[in-house]
């Protein structure tokens, strides 16, 4: 490990430890009476589950930790842009160095010899052409119109909303929503009633409340987030899960092509 690297390793480490504590309040979360849900099913409807009730959202802590771990991650980001200035030796980095994420490439020029062709992403005080072709390839813009899925603009966008308010849940999520039992399925209704849980989430089945009525409706429910754009309807930890896989990853490709041993 270089020397220029073992704070941002750190760093990213206690972004690890933080995660790792939030995955502990959403089990508990999730295996607690937050989810008091009832509704009925209609064969007839297209969408089939009604659902009604009530849950109640986790704990302030979960909303700080999801904070801590979004800053920790976005700053290590900028840290290792820091030091790849400096490695670089041709300028000095400023409060202005960052690593840029951006949805939309630099414009192309309309004169000379590059016209008609984007060039890589500006960083204050330059680095070396390694380290801004891999600064590049991480750019959410490679990933056209699904830029918002990105898991470094998904990080870029919820951290600039934390820094105002707790990021936004919607509430929960009902998915691999399976229907079997009596043919034909009759309309019924039901309570949600929880199988097992997990940090990733709560296996609840939707229990008919008339014991005549032979069908069962297993289903998942998640926490969801929900801004406008990045990381909008997407589970909570799976968000989380994808921008700490995507940060680590990169800033391990740096060490690797940048900073040898």
């Amino acid at each position: 490990m270089n020397d220029r690297l073992v704070a941002i390793e750190d760093r990213l480490f206690r972004a690890d430890e933080n995660l790792d504590v939030l995955k502990g309040l959403l089990r508990a979360y999730y295996a607690s009476d937050a989810f008091r849900l009832f509704g009925d099913f209609d064969p007839d409807e297209d969408r089939g589950i009604r659902m009604n009730g009530a849950f109640r959202p986790p704990e302030i802590r979960v909303f700080t930790l999801i904070g801590d771990i979004l800053h920790e991650f976005r700053s290590s980001l900028d840290w290792l842009t820091w030091q790849l200035v400096e490695e670089n030796g041709a300028g000095q980095p400023d409060d202005s160095t960052k690593w840029p994420v951006l949805h939309v490439a630099p414009t192309a020029p309309k004169k000379g010899p590059n016209r008609g062709i984007n060039p890589p992403p500006h960083v204050r005080g330059g680095v070396s052409e390694e380290a801004i072709a891999i600064i590049d390839e991480a750019q959410p813009y490679k990933w056209g119109e699904n830029y918002a899925s990105h898991p470094l603009y998904m990080l870029h966008w919820l951290n600039i909303r934390d820094k105002h308010r707790h990021i936004v849940i919607r509430g929960i999520d009902i998915s691999n929503v399976v229907v079997y039992g009596d043919d034909p399925i009759p309309r019924f209704t039901w309570t949600a009633e929880v199988i097992k849980s997990d940090e990733d989430g709560a296996q609840v089945r939707f229990v008919p409340n008339d014991p005549e009525v032979d069908v069962q409706i297993p289903a998942t429910l998640q926490v969801m987030l929900f801004e406008e754009t990045g990381g909008a309807n997407t589970p909570l930890l799976q968000t989380l899960t994808q921008i700490r896989d995507a940060v680590w990853a990169t800033f391990l490709h740096v060490e690797r092509e940048c900073f040898p041993p």
